[in-house]
């Protein structure tokens, strides 16, 4: 096997170096396939070729042609990977020429059909045959199409175990206001686009009965915005708004796509797991200090796609990590969740960031601590690599075939042997939607296949070990926007616990900011961004109308008992909500505490504070209104009026004054009696007359 699997590796990379055989010819005219019949056999020796030739010079050709030429089986894998380029072996019989009719004018394009029939090759064996198709003007060869023909003379006993996995995604493409930023998805839904034909290809292999054993791996947040296109939608088209009713365009499109989904998903052969809700890079998250949110995703992912596809059955245990992304504590988080089956990409020339090494596919078990670990179905690398390749995205009906002749290849090195193999149609890979149908129906015919399910594989026990999970090396999140999310989930905490009644409002946010966490936006902040803002401006504006209403001024006039300060709470949210209200001032004594709990049922509600003045005068008081967890919603001032004295403040003052007093009389007697009494006159003497 592993011989077989390195020359599969080398044919793999050489068709991913070398151009496609059509494309070789210097002649201005370029080949591609159409259709071809899948395979052959004595009891069926027709092969018909359906081809389109494009002319790309200004030239007309006329007396056209078809030269077929049908060479001896190759004998070994390397001689199958150079008939893709090269002649390696000679002609079983004369080529025959077949003449097409009509001109092939400048830069157009033009379908031809030719056959061959095929009861002159050997019997003895079943074999893959290099079958070239020269395109021809007169005696000038135009361009020639290389195309193997699996020829199968007796029914396969023992055929390759497949376990095939499609991951059906798409990138986030709506804002948090409902309007689509642009029509990608739209796109992808329409007739020749990615999505429609992926689900066209697995609704032409999963009839009522007789479906193919395959694996489908969804994406929740596809399946929530088709669910929000159905339902009629908006799109920013190049800048201008363009509206799309129900029923129409890419609403009934979108429509189309759940319909056929739930036909497929509810078809027994057919095995359904759940990607992360919003298909985040686990380890993006882990790694930005949001790993709390992976074991949400997860949940969420799956409540959504239960919901919508209630008929068929969710695998909880299987599950396709989004890009194949994993690192030692998504794996931790993804088995504490009860997934035991990983759905992982090849370890390709291109390995994904985390960088693990398989070298026993495909079947692995990837260790969680000295007595755990969890399986993974793991392609091997250059069988994945040919999905890459430019043969696929250049003709990819021709590398569909292709790739069943490998996957032929590989049955035909020890056909009488029990052996398996996978393959993923990952969602991160840029596979041409004319690749997934013929590939498809190829796999579902193909005698010497028989299609798995990714648990029945499993089943084998006979895993390898990874040799390692590296550290992740992909894209994470700023620090900055890490604490966006984790501020408006505070917020949103603080609204949930002020709610009286059930309200989908705190859903609906969390739901805004898991999205937030998609793979897409940890290398594009700014298309999270909004979905963040949302969060923190609908909770402001909840808040902001729940207040106190402190236009009056409150006057207290008596000074023997406790004055009552009324405070009037309005609630304009028209969502029911329990807060606290708490009045702050050093100037007033409170009898029963300065803060009260109170539920806002209706629009507003008046509350009794007790209280004793400590002072005269006017002043303001704090009037705070908090949620129960202690969110501040609102605060504002009220002002306070006081004329009334209190009674322990006025004996005070009185004493004073009397102390006062007698302190200046007492000053005053002590003044006047240490001044001195004024002398007696002295006597006069009698006057005498003369």
């Amino acid at each position: 096997m592993k011989r077989i699997l390195a020359c599969l590796g080398t044919l793999a990379l050489l068709v991913s170096i070398a151009p496609p055989a059509a494309a070789q010819e210097q002649q201005g005219v370029v080949l591609s396939l159409v259709r071809q019949t899948p395979w052959n056999s004595p009891k069926d020796p027709e092969v018909d070729v359906t081809f389109r030739a494009t002319n790309t010079t200004s030239q007309t050709f006329s007396n056209l042609s078809a030269v077929i030429t049908v060479r001896q089986q190759v004998q070994s894998v390397s001689q199958y990977e150079l008939s893709l380029t090269e002649d390696p072996t000679l002609p079983e019989e004369v080529p025959v020429a077949k003449p097409l009719t009509g001109t092939l004018p400048p830069n157009s394009s033009r379908t031809f059909t030719v056959s061959r029939n095929l009861k002159f090759l050997p019997s003895a064996a079943s074999y893959l045959y290099p079958m070239e198709i020269e395109f021809g003007s007169g005696p000038r060869s135009l361009a020639t199409l290389r195309t193997p023909v699996v020829y199968l003379v007796e029914q396969p006993k023992t055929p390759l175990g497949l376990a095939w996995t499609f991951a059906l995604d798409a990138p986030i493409v709506f804002e948090p206001g409902g309007v689509f930023r642009n029509p990608t998805l739209e796109r992808q839904l329409a007739t020749g686009g990615r999505l429609a034909a992926e689900i066209g290809a697995l609704r032409s292999i999963t009839p009522t009965s007789g479906a193919t054993h395959v694996d489908v791996a969804i994406d929740p947040a596809l399946v929530a915005q088709l669910q929000r296109m159905a339902d009629g939608y908006t799109v920013n088209d190049g800048g201008t708004l363009r509206h799309v009713p129900a029923g129409q365009g890419g609403a009934a499109d979108a429509k189309q796509a759940l319909d056929d989904l739930s036909h497929i998903v509810s078809a027994d052969q057919v095995e359904m797991s759940a990607m992360p809700f919003s298909d985040p890079l686990l380890p993006a998250l882990v790694n930005s200090g949001l790993g709390g949110d992976v074991d949400t995703q997860l949940q969420r992912g799956r409540s959504l796609i239960h919901n919508r596809f209630r008929q068929a059955t969710l695998d909880a245990t299987v599950i396709r990590p989004p890009q194949s992304a994993i690192d030692a504590t998504s794996l931790q988080q993804l088995s504490r969740q009860g997934a035991s089956l990983l759905l992982l990409d090849g370890n390709a020339s291109e390995a994904p960031p985390t960088g693990f090494v398989s070298k026993e596919p495909p079947l692995q078990q990837i260790p969680l601590g000295k007595s755990r670990s969890i399986d993974a179905i793991v392609p091997e690398g250059q069988i994945q690599a040919m999905l890459s390749s430019p043969l696929v995205s250049e003709d990819p009906v021709l590398g569909a075939h292709v790739l069943l002749a490998d996957l032929a290849a590989i049955w035909l090195e020890s056909p009488s042997v029990a052996r398996n193999v996978a393959l993923m149609l990952p969602e991160q890979l840029s596979i041409p939607s004319s690749f997934f149908g013929p590939f498809a129906r190829g796999v579902a015919s193909a005698p010497w296949l028989e299609p798995l399910k990714a648990t029945k594989l499993a089943e084998a026990k006979s895993a390898g070990t990874l040799s390692h999970i590296g550290t992740w090396r992909g894209p994470t999140f700023s620090g900055d926007y890490v604490q966006s999310v984790k501020k408006a989930r505070k917020r949103i905490d603080a609204y949930r616990s002020a709610l009286i009644g059930p309200s989908p409002l705190p859903a609906a946010l969390e739901t805004s900011l898991l999205f937030a966490e998609a793979d897409d936006f940890a290398s594009a902040e700014r298309l999270g961004r909004p979905f963040i803002d949302v969060v923190h401006t609908t909770i402001a504006a909840r808040f902001s109308q729940v207040r106190a209403d402190v236009s009056q001024p409150v006057t207290l006039t008596s000074s023997n008992s406790v004055s009552s300060i009324p405070v009037h709470i309005v609630n304009a949210s028209g969502t029911p909500l329990h807060v606290t209200v708490q009045l702050v001032s050093p100037r007033l004594s409170f009898a029963n505490g300065n803060s009260k709990s109170v539920g806002l049922t209706s629009t507003d509600s008046t509350l009794s504070f007790g209280v004793t003045p400590n002072t005269t005068g006017r002043f303001p008081v704090q009037v705070l209104v908090r949620t129960p967890s202690g969110k501040v919603l609102n605060s504002a001032t009220l002002i306070v009026r006081s004329t009334a004295y209190n009674r322990i403040a006025l004996v005070i003052t009185i004493g004073a004054l009397v102390v006062l007093l007698a302190l200046w009389a007492r000053r005053g007697l002590a003044t006047r009696r240490a001044q001195p009494s004024e002398p007696a006159p002295e006597p006069q003497p009698e006057s005498t007359a003369p």
